[in-house]
């Protein structure tokens, strides 16, 4: 099975983007993905590619998101409901990692 991300580029980036949304407080579940990833270093890639996946996919409804409900995300006080992204953001995502470019 392929890992889903064997670019140590794009791992290092993602990383640093969630870093940030973690850091924002927007969603306590990037923070806990990255904590998960960095302090954690005896994952295997299955479990590595499982937290990444779920990342990813709250990353990209956030992403594909934030333009309707920016207004509400990033002023109120309690962290939004993360749900699954739209098909196409998906697929999208599915067809940049088969690239190669991520």
């Amino acid at each position: 099975m392929q890992p889903l991300l064997d670019d140590e580029t794009a791992v290092l980036k993602f990383k640093q983007q969630l870093a940030e949304l973690a850091l924002a407080g927007f969603q306590l579940q990037f923070g806990k993905c990255l904590s998960l990833l960095v302090k954690n270093k005896q994952l295997n890639q299955m479990e590595r590619d499982i937290i990444f996946s779920d990342a990813m996919l709250g990353y990209l409804y956030f992403i594909c998101n934030v333009k309707f409900n920016g207004k509400d995300w990033l002023y109120q006080k309690t962290p939004y409901q993360i749900r699954e992204p739209t098909v196409g953001a998906v697929f999208q995502l599915q067809t940049a990692v088969i690239a190669g470019r991520l």
